[in-house]
């Protein structure tokens, strides 16, 4: 028996944190491991063993790889390892980590269509930082549940809550906390976005272009991912005003970054949106084509709503 448990011991203590150490730095040196099928089904299976082993400091440590699983569109494996790290916060006492990864797991439920799943893990993380006083996770968990409405197009109380938020944070900035600023002018950037997409949905085009323009001058400094996604809410702005030549460029623009730089998820949602230009042009055969791809994508992804909305624009465009 002192045998066995020595072989456990030398197992978990030796090998197991051996190769967590291994994975994280190669992780480190080079994020672009997580694009190889065979490197990342190997740095989470590590991760796996880690959590059964209750090795709680790297598992925790492994929560670094989830934004670009998530950025990357590899979204069962960013549920899979933030609930480790969900339960590593938890065994370690970080409540503030906890906080951040009920948010997490709040927007990929509301990716997927689970509003009700969704608004209850956004609560959760609000709740968590009111405790701690975090005001950055207050701010961010507030502007999720805007977001939670617009995705169940509950447009009218998604702008109540953006311009209360919005005003928030401009609040907040005037105090001219010199910790705070990056953050507040990087949040106010991404409030400009969703209030332009609600004001769209509302009817005020003029609104929506002041907001979705200043939300793109933003986006430079926040990097190509929020760039990527002004050009996409640009181009779905002139679609509405039947603008489609400037829609398709945007679109376009849009859809070559993705393309670059791996953004599946907005990636297929601009496929969608130029089969809609396609549409609008009588293009069918090219707009079934796009919405397929896009469908697909969605599919790969669990984004059940989205892949539903597509289905029902590839059966009417097909006559079915």
């Amino acid at each position: 028996m002192d045998r066995a448990d020595d072989l456990i011991e030398f197992y978990t203590e030796g090998c197991v944190r051996h190769a967590a150490q291994s994975w994280w730095e190669l992780f480190k040196h080079d994020a672009r491991i997580l694009r190889e099928p065979d490197e990342r089904a190997n740095i989470l299976f590590c991760a796996q063993e880690c959590h059964a082993q209750q090795q709680w400091e790297w598992v925790a440590r492994f929560w670094d790889l989830t934004e670009d699983l998530y950025n990357l569109g590899y979204w069962n494996e960013y549920a899979q390892l933030d609930r480790a790290c969900l339960a590593a916060a938890q065994q370690l006492g970080n409540v503030e980590m906890q906080a951040a990864i009920y948010s997490e797991l709040g927007w990929l439920a509301m990716q997927q269509g689970a509003l009700a799943q969704a608004h209850a893990l956004v609560q959760t993380a609000y709740d968590l930082y009111s405790q701690m006083g975090n005001l950055r996770g207050q701010l961010i968990a507030r502007r999720y549940v805007a977001t939670i409405a617009m995705a169940g197009q509950q447009w009218e109380f998604a702008r109540v809550q953006l311009e209360e938020l919005q005003n928030s944070l401009h609040a907040a900035l005037a105090r001219d906390d010199p910790t705070l600023r990056v953050f507040l002018t990087r949040q106010i950037d991404i409030v400009h976005d969703s209030l332009g997409i609600v004001l769209q949905q509302l009817r005020d085009y003029a609104g929506a272009e002041r907001e979705l323009q200043l939300g793109l001058a933003g986006a430079y400094a926040r990097g190509h991912l929020a760039v990527a996604i002004s050009h996409l809410n640009l181009g779905k702005l002139r679609i509405k005003q039947e603008r489609y030549t400037e829609a398709q460029e945007f679109l376009g623009d849009c859809l070559a970054m993705c393309d670059q730089f791996e953004f599946r998820a907005i990636g297929a949602d601009a496929q969608f949106h130029l089969a809609e230009v396609a549409h609008a042009r009588s293009e069918i055969r090219s707009a079934l084509e796009l919405a397929r791809a896009a469908w697909q994508t969605y599919q790969t992804l669990g984004a059940v709503s989205n892949a539903n909305r597509v289905a029902d624009f590839i059966s009417k465009l097909s006559g079915r």
